[in-house]
C-alpha cells in the first residue's frame, strides 16, 4: 500500500470491465508492475446470482504472473483464495490505523466469503467483544455463525474461545447488527446504499470498512454518511473513476491507505531520532539511577505517542508533505475497491513458495 502511494515504484491502470448483461456481472481484468519485483495481470468475474441460480460462489479470479526480466510467463494461480484473504488484510489494517483502541463492537454486513474472511483478520487487530452479522437471507447469517461455532470448537486450545463464541450473532436487522457498533464492515452485493448514518453510535468515532460496490453506479453507503466522516481509499484514481459510494456521494477523500502507513512509519522514524538523542544525554547523566528513570518514562511516552498514530494519525495528506488533519471527531470510511498489485505481490509470494518446496 504504501508502494503503491509512493511516486514511481508501481504502475497499475484502471481496470478494464466487461459488463455481461444477461447475468448483471462483470468480466474485469487488473494488470500491475511493481518495480523490478513483480509483474502480472489478475483475470476476475463476479456474477451476483451466482448462489442462488447455480450454487456456486460469486467471484472466480486467475493471476497469471511474468517474468520481470525477460516478460516471459511463469504460473496461472487461481485467485479466489488470495483475493479473499487480501481484501480482508488490507481491511485490517486500516481498522489499526483507524479504528478506536478500545472498539469491542463488530458488525459485518454480509455472510459470504468476505464477510468469513474479514471475520478472521479484523480479530487480529482488535479485541471484539461482540461479533455481529446481518445478511439479506437471514438464514446465510445464521450458517455462517453455526459454520464459525463448529470450526471453533475443534480449536480447544484457543484461550477464552468459549466466552468469545458466545458473543457471535445472527441479527434480523442491519439496524440491529450495527447499533453501538465500533467497527464495521459492508461486504454485500447491493446496488443501492444500506447503511445509513442514523444507524451509527454517536459521541464516539466509527470505523467503516465498504468492501462491496464495485462499479461506479453501484453503492453500500448513503450520502448521509460522509456528511461526517473522513474518507480514505486504497485508490484515488479507482475511487474517482469505479466506485459507485465515491462518485455519486462527490464526497472528499482525505488520503489513500498507503499514504497512512507512510505518514505513520515517518512518525516512528522520527521517534526514534528522537529517543536515540535522548538517550544519548541520558549516558552523560551521572546518577545513574536517575538516568535509567528517565529512559523508562522515554519509552512509556514513545509507545503512547506510537499508540495515538497507530490508531488515527494526526496528520495524513495527498502527498505525505501536504499535511492534513482527521478530525478525531469524525467517524472513518476505509473505501475498499481491490489493488491488482496486491494481488500479484501476494500471488507472487506463492510462487516463489512453490518454487522452493520443489528445490
Amino acid at each position: 500500500m504504501s508502494s503503491f502511494s509512493s511516486p514511481h515504484v508501481v504502475q497499475q491502470p484502471l481496470r478494464s470491465v466487461l459488463n455481461i448483461q444477461q447475468s448483471q456481472g462483470f468480466f474485469a481484468t487488473m494488470p500491475a508492475y511493481l518495480s523490478k519485483q513483480a509483474l502480472g495481470v489478475k483475470m476476475v468475474s463476479f456474477y451476483p446470482q451466482n448462489t442462488i441460480r447455480h450454487g456456486v460462489t460469486t467471484h472466480h479470479a486467475l493471476i497469471a504472473l511474468f517474468d520481470v526480466q525477460t516478460g516471459a510467463p511463469l504460473s496461472i494461480i487461481a485467485g479466489e483464495n488470495l483475493t479473499g484473504m487480501r481484501t480482508a488484510a488490507v481491511s485490517a489494517v486500516a481498522t489499526k490505523y483507524l479504528s478506536r483502541p478500545e472498539s469491542s463492537v463488530l458488525a459485518i454486513l454480509g455472510s459470504g466469503v468476505q464477510a468469513k474472511r474479514h471475520y478472521e483478520s479484523l480479530r487480529c487487530v482488535r479485541s471484539f467483544s461482540e461479533i455481529r452479522f446481518w445478511s439479506r437471507t437471514h438464514q446465510n447469517a445464521v450458517s455462517l455463525v453455526e459454520q464459525i461455532k463448529q470450526e471453533h470448537s475443534k480449536k480447544k486450545s484457543v484461550k477464552n474461545e468459549s466466552d468469545h463464541l458466545e458473543n457471535i450473532m445472527a441479527c434480523t436487522t442491519i439496524e440491529e447488527a450495527v447499533n453501538n457498533a465500533d467497527v464495521i464492515v459492508t461486504a454485500t452485493s447491493a446496488t443501492e446504499p444500506i447503511l445509513f448514518a442514523q444507524y451509527l453510535k454517536s459521541g464516539s468515532r466509527v470505523h467503516i470498512n465498504a468492501v462491496g460496490a464495485c462499479r461506479p453506479n453501484w453503492r453500500e453507503l448513503d450520502d448521509s454518511l460522509f456528511v461526517n466522516s473522513h474518507l480514505i481509499v486504497d485508490s484515488r484514481q479507482s475511487a474517482n473513476n469505479e466506485s459507485g459510494d465515491v462518485i455519486l456521494s462527490r464526497a472528499k477523500i482525505d488520503a489513500e491507505l498507503g499514504e497512512v502507513v507512510l505518514r505513520f512509519n515517518q512518525n516512528q522514524n522520527q521517534n526514534q531520532n528522537q529517543n536515540q538523542n535522548q538517550n544519548r544525554s541520558q549516558q552523560s547523566d551521572k546518577d545513574g539511577e536517575m538516568g535509567e528513570k528517565k529512559e523508562e518514562e522515554e519509552e512509556r511516552k514513545k509507545n503512547e505517542d506510537l499508540t495515538t498514530i497507530v490508531l488515527l494519525p494526526e496528520e495524513v495528506s495527498a502527498k505525505v508533505d501536504e499535511i492534513g488533519c482527521l478530525d478525531n471527531n469524525k467517524n472513518t470510511i476505509f473505501k475498499s475497491l481491490g489493488l491488482a498489485v496486491q494481488d500479484i505481490v501476494a500471488a507472487h509470494f506463492v510462487y516463489q513458495q512453490f518454487q522452493k518446496q520443489q528445490q
